[in-house]
Order: C-alpha cells, then structure tokens, then sequence
C-alpha cells in the first residue's frame, strides 16, 4: 500500500497486490500423524505480488498510440505546407498568378504603354520568385523530413537497447522465483513510447524475456541463426528505405512500416514531394506556352519575340525566371502579332497568352484542365488533405485518451482504494494481535495459575 502510494502520480507505475493464500496446514498426511479432529491451518502467506495489467488492453492501445503518431506527423507536415501557400490570402501565388495575368490583358489593350509593360515586367519577376520560393521552401520541409527520420530511428534504437537491457535484468530475477514489476512497468513504458514511433509485434516468454519484430525481423530478440538485430538505419544515406542493420555480420535487411511516426514521416513526404510535382507542372508549362506564343509575336521593334521566360525543364519551379534581355528592356515583349510597323501595338498575341490562362490542355501534365483550375485544384487537393489529416489526428487523440483513461482505471492507483485497504490491514492487524494477547493470557494461566 505504502509503494502505491508512494508512486500514484509516477507515469507508468501500475498498482501492485498483494496475493494471499492458506499457508499448509498441520500436520502433514501420513499414516502415524497424530489423532485429532484433522488438520488445523497455521495461517496466510504471501503467494506473490502482482502488478495489475491488462495485456489486451496494452495491445489496444499500442496499436492506436502508433496510429496516433502516423496521423501527428502527416498533420503537422501539411499544415506546414498550407502556410508556405498562404491560400487564400493576398499573398498566395493565387494572387500572384491573377495579377500576372491580368497585366497581360491589360497590354493587348495598350501594348506600346511603356508603364503597363514595365508592371508586366516586374510581375513576371515576382511570379518567378515565388515558384523558386515555393520549390525551396518545400525542398527545405522533405530535408526537414529525411533529418527527423534519422532522429527517430535513433530513439527507436536507444528504446531497443534499453529494454534489452531490462530483458536480462528481468530474466534474472524471475530465474530466481521473485517478481520485478517495477522494471516490467519500465519495459512496458518503453514499449509504449515505441509503439508511437513505429509498428511492431511483441512477445514475451516465460523467463519474462520480451521478443520485438519489426515485420518478422527481431529488433530486440535472436534469429533463427542466433545473431541479433541491434539496429535501424540507412544504407547510403538514402531515407527513402529503412533498414535492420546487423553489426555482427553487417547484413541489411529492408523494413516496411506501416504504422507509427515512422509511417506517418513516410507518407508527408511524398505527399510534399507529390506537390512539389504539381508545382514544377505547373511552372513547366506555363513557361512552354508561354514561350511559344511569345516566339510567335512581335515586339516593338518588330522583331521576333524571344522566350519570355528561361527554364529547365526538369527542375522548373527551382529555375523559373524573366528573360534578362526583357528584364533590361520592356519593348522586347512581343505584345504584337505583326511584324508591321504600323501594327505593333495592336496587343493580339498579348491577348493569346492572356487566353492561356483559360485555355484547357488536351495533354502534356495539364491534359483535361487550365493553367487556372489546375492550380485551384491542386490548392483544394491541399486543403482537403490537411484537414482530413487534422481530423484523424483529433479523432485519433480521442481514442487513445480514452484508452488511457481505461487502463488507468485499471492499472492506476486509487488513494481512496489503497486507504480503504489500508484499514482493512490495519484492522486484520489488530485482530491477530487480539489473538495472539489471548494466546498469551491462556498459555500464562497453563504456566503459572495451574502450578498452584
């Protein structure tokens, strides 16, 4: 009692019992024991001291604690990702992308106004920024990503080690006919941090000794040949597969995960990667038919129009940007769709690509939908992930506190319970000594008062 007490607000502590059973009664069957009415009991011993633990509910709620952290990782990641879009504000690339737009119809409506043109120029240059802004800043949330990988399988690691650890301290003491339950709540807590950390099936023998797979391969534990699996890690410093790292022999076998942080960690990433696809699609071709319209003006001069925006095409997003010969003069947009002098300012190819905006694509990354909806689309696409991710991981959190609540209800101490069982001892208590000052009063008669 005195122990749960002490240990009613220690995180992980379950409550001990006491196990009472008749000590053997006297005397012993045999056929020359002595005559009486049969045998007498001689008291109570303790038989052990039990932890009170459900092993169901313990499975329960690793189970849903991993989920917990799967949808955590994925929430905290997309929401994230909806900050760095700023959608809808007027700071968006939404915002952006109109204005852009806009300029160009506003220069098929004056294409020789110097001023709109020098707008369009600078809008240009904006837009650009913000697709290499966005690129860096999604690139930064995936390094980000790889980076708290590679910490948590540290602490899956450390967690390994330690209940190894407790695994021989354990076995040890069991061996000798004692109950550590102190260090199984240790193990058990452990095993409780794991379990958020990644997925795993667990076993536990009857030396007290817990068995740990990660999809059939041991983390703490032998194999079948003897040797262990001391940890997880990379090959090559590539995060996109996790591997079992066998020191002893230096084997690797690949892990799947399929729930925990780790999952969770897994999935945010080629979510963002997913969307760093849609925005160098986009980027890409925005400046393809851009440029090819643009090729096909005419500036003021009445020359060709160049490529209005420079871009690789397989990294678009990074290396969108203005034309520097545009950037240095304004008159080189080919705003016009004649080579005549006379009719360079009509505005007609400014106008064409302002229509790109609408225009719908029947291939290439856009087949089926417009340079507007496609981006529309991807920003719900966002934002739907997001909350259904903050969703889960709120419906989640309820689960699992419920859980909690459960097993506290069963494992945590109760002061009132442990008082009321502290009377009860403290009575049991006087009862015996009221025997045993009994005893001594008869035996003192027997002894002295009888001599007489």
């Amino acid at each position: 009692t005195a122990h749960n007490v002490a240990n009613a607000n220690t995180p992980g502590y379950s409550r001990q019992q006491v196990i009472l059973e008749t000590s053997s009664p006297f005397p012993v069957p045999s056929l020359n024991k002595p005559g009486g009415a049969g045998q007498l009991g001689t008291g109570v011993n303790v038989a052990e001291i039990r932890r009170v633990r459900d092993a169901f509910l313990d499975h329960q709620l690793r189970a849903e604690n991993g989920s917990l952290g799967r949808f955590e990782e994925q929430w905290k990641t997309l929401s994230q990702v909806e900050t760095i879009f700023m959608e809808p504000t007027e700071t968006g690339l939404s915002t952006i992308l109109d204005q852009f737009w806009s300029a160009w119809e506003d220069l098929s409506n004056n294409a020789e106004n110097s001023p709109i043109r020098t707008t369009l120029k600078e809008l240009s240059k904006t837009l650009a920024d913000t697709f290499n802004h966005l690129n860096s800043q999604l690139n930064t949330i995936i390094n980000d990503i790889n980076e708290i990988t590679s910490i948590r399988l540290q602490e899956i690691n450390t967690y390994a080690e330690q209940i190894a650890n407790l695994n021989s301290q354990i076995a040890a003491i069991q061996i000798a006919g004692d109950q550590p339950n102190d260090l199984k709540d240790r193990r058990d807590a452990l095993m409780d941090e794991l379990s958020k950390l990644v997925d795993f099936s667990y076993k536990e023998d009857l030396s007290g000794v817990v068995t740990i797979e990660l999809n059939g391969v041991p983390l703490v534990g032998k194999n079948e040949d003897g040797s262990f699996c001391h940890k997880l890690g990379f090959l090559n410093d590539n995060p996109l597969t996790i591997y079992c790292l066998n020191d002893s022999d230096m084997s690797a076998t690949e892990i799947s995960v399929s729930n925990g942080q780790l999952r969770g960690l897994s999935d945010a990433r080629d979510l963002v990667e997913s969307y760093l696809g849609n925005l160098n699609s986009y980027a890409r071709t925005m400046a393809d038919e851009i440029n090819q319209l643009h090729q096909e003006g005419y500036d003021l001069n009445g020359n060709p129009g160049e490529d209005f925006f420079i871009v690789e095409p397989d990294n678009a997003a990074a290396t969108i940007k203005l034309n520097s010969a545009i950037d240095n003069d304004v008159s080189l947009i080919a705003a016009s769709s004649s080579s005549d002098s006379t009719k360079v300012g009509n505005g007609d190819n400014a106008l064409k690509i302002y229509q790109l905006s609408r225009q719908v694509f029947d291939s290439g990354d856009l087949n089926g939908t417009s340079l507007n909806n496609y981006y529309k689309d991807f920003v719900a696409r966002l934002g739907v992930a997001a909350n259904t991710a903050k969703r889960n991981e709120a419906n989640q959190q309820v689960l699992v506190e419920q859980l909690a609540d459960r097993k506290e209800s069963i494992s945590g101490v109760s002061n009132d319970e442990e008082m009321a069982n502290l009377i009860q001892y403290q009575r049991a208590y006087e009862a015996a000594a009221k025997i045993i000052s009994v005893l001594d009063e008869m035996l003192y008669t027997i002894i002295h008062d009888l001599k007489r």
